[in-house]
């Protein structure tokens, strides 16, 4: 159904009564509108989204900014153009080169509001390692490699506040099994 898809997880700090909402990001490549098993796809049995569906918000107006991973996830993580961020359309296993230090993220801003962040999946934003997750605002990462690079499938930055907290734990136990 999805050929990659990147999750970008945030967990309020506390979860005292009264604690700012989970805020759950899934960005999938090549997924089209109708593909989710709550959007009505006949075949593609989808009990988990459609779970959260159920009892979350589901915001169904969406462009892409780029037709192109890199591009697209750049655009996600800065809230700009792509073209204005100076980065091709995907970076190779190769580029030494990757989103630009100058440029805030979504997980930059999400700690600022007392957050903690994750990210599992595709990232395509640098693969130096101050291009990578743990460098641009992410507590704990579960990054998956992208095609052609020498590095393992998956390859973890874990914080130990994130990585024991119990939605976590979950999210992690239950992507193993994936």
């Amino acid at each position: 159904m999805w050929t990659t898809a990147a999750l970008l997880l945030t967990l309020p700090a506390c979860a005292a009564a009264g604690a700012p909402p989970n805020v759950v990001v899934f960005y999938a490549d090549d997924l089209g509108f109708g593909d989710p098993g709550f959007a009505g796809h006949p075949s593609n049995l989808t009990p988990n989204l459609d779970a959260l569906r159920a009892t979350g918000t589901r915001l169904s107006s969406w462009y892409s900014a780029c037709p192109v991973c890199t591009g697209s996830r750049a655009a996600l993580m800065t809230g700009r153009i792509y073209s204005r961020i100076g980065l091709p359309g995907v970076l190779g296993p190769t580029s030494q080169t990757g989103l630009p230090l100058r440029e805030t993220t979504l997980a930059d801003q999400f700690k600022k509001a007392g957050y903690a962040t994750g990210m599992i999946g595709k990232w395509h934003l640098g693969q130096r390692a101050a291009y990578l997750p743990a460098a641009r605002g992410f507590d704990a990462s579960r990054r998956r490699a992208g095609l052609g690079e020498t590095t393992p499938v998956w390859t973890d930055s874990c914080c130990v506040g994130l990585q024991t907290s119990p939605s976590f734990v979950r999210l992690h136990s239950e992507h193993e099994r994936a």
